[in-house]
């Protein structure tokens, strides 16, 4: 079954192949493209390549890319990447976004990549949130549209509608 998605996502044409991958500005993002879809996938070199897979969640088009086509794009990119780039990456996986996916490529490929690591939005957000609360109980204020917040009530009431806004935007992207 995997061979035959595969297949769908390569065909050969007189002139080119699809999927075609390459590296963007300065050499870091990937572009990712099939003869109908693209998308972008966050990728840094500090240190290493890293490949940050929560960027494979839909194409460009918003259409939601479905797990068998995510494997696909998974070994695609580490086919460029250990072929052409001539290394393995660091894959970072978010643990908000399909990490138990995530961490059954990585282990079934582990002899392409280098490590894995990971990160999550909630952590990354929740570390924000207390360094604006540390901020503000010093004296400090945060400036946010044309607003100004100065005190810890403003700052929960602020973060509150945030998350909901978040939540709210995050439910019609699935649309």
């Amino acid at each position: 079954m995997l061979r035959f998605l595969k297949r769908l996502f390569t065909s050969k044409t007189n002139k080119s192949s699809f999927p075609k991958i390459s590296l963007g500005f300065r050499g870091e993002d990937l572009l990712y493209e099939t003869e109908t879809e693209s998308l972008y996938v966050g990728s840094t070199w500090i240190n290493g390549r890293r490949v940050y897979l929560d960027g494979i969640r839909e194409w460009r088009s918003k259409r939601i890319i479905p797990d068998a086509d995510k494997g696909i794009i998974f070994e695609n990119i580490l086919d460029f990447l250990n072929n052409e780039g001539n290394e393995r990456p660091i894959m970072v996986i978010n643990t908000d976004h399909d990490k138990d996916l995530w961490e059954t490529l990585c282990e079934q490929y582990k002899d392409r990549i280098s490590s894995i690591e990971y990160e999550s939005d909630n952590e990354k957000d929740d570390f924000f949130f207390h360094q604006i609360l540390d901020s503000i109980r010093r004296g400090g204020s945060l400036v946010e549209g044309g607003r100004t917040i100065s005190t810890e009530e403003e700052l929960l009431d602020y973060w509150v509608n945030r998350r909901r806004s978040k939540r709210y935007d995050k439910s019609n992207d699935s649309d």
